[in-house]
């Protein structure tokens, strides 16, 4: 198997940490989390079946134990992997189910991502009323979090939203902000997303050119 560099060397200090943890407390704990790091190399390999039994025995041992955060936090891992392999759908009943266990007061930002990705999740699959009103319910998160990666992501989750409520104008709108802001970031493959989805909209007015 040929794989990038940086993956190769994760590889190996996952091979490691497992082996000072098997010699060391054997806590299950730190075992759980080994698992939930573990899981988002196999995603960035591609690996996803290997990446969701990670993630499962990760949230089985975090619930077993009562900490609850780290299980909603696994759950979101999840439905990112399911995200990752082409089936956001999947992903929609983990993202509810975490949103009951995620701390807020602890990790502001997970919620918001959290939500987020529902909201994106809930447009793919065409349940824009759905998407929407967890779009409202996400709105003080957002601003809380003003950096320009949060925001663009904002813009482009709303224009999805409503499109799929039929207001192009509204949505172009929102979409233009949105690819705009990634060029500023220097980001080419959500840019390039971002177009596509305007590329697909433009038609729908007459503006095949």
């Amino acid at each position: 198997e040929r794989r990038p560099p940086h993956h190769r060397g994760a590889q190996e200090a996952f091979e490691r940490a497992e082996a000072h943890l098997q010699r060391g407390t054997r806590d299950a704990l730190e075992r759980a989390i080994l698992l939930d790091l573990k899981a988002s190399l196999r995603r960035g390999q591609r690996r996803f079946e290997e990446s969701l039994k990670l993630l499962q025995r990760a949230i089985a041992i975090f619930s077993l134990y009562g900490h609850h955060h780290r299980a909603g936090r696994s759950l979101v891992n999840m439905s990112v992997v399911h995200h990752y392999r082409g089936k956001p759908e999947e992903g929609i009943p983990l993202l509810y189910r975490s949103l009951d266990l995620i701390n807020p007061e602890q990790e502001p930002r997970l919620l918001m991502c959290a939500r987020h990705n529902l909201a994106d999740y809930l447009a793919t699959a065409g349940r824009f009323t759905e998407a929407l009103k967890m779009y409202r319910q996400a709105r003080p998160l957002y601003r809380d979090f003003t950096d320009a990666w949060t925001q663009n992501r904002r813009r482009w989750v709303k224009g999805k939203i409503v499109r799929g409520l039929g207001q192009a104008v509204q949505a172009e709108s929102l979409l233009l902000a949105a690819r705009d802001g990634f060029v500023a970031e220097g980001i080419p493959y959500d840019t390039a997303l971002v177009s596509l989805g305007l590329a697909t909209l433009y038609p729908e007015q007459g503006r095949t050119a």
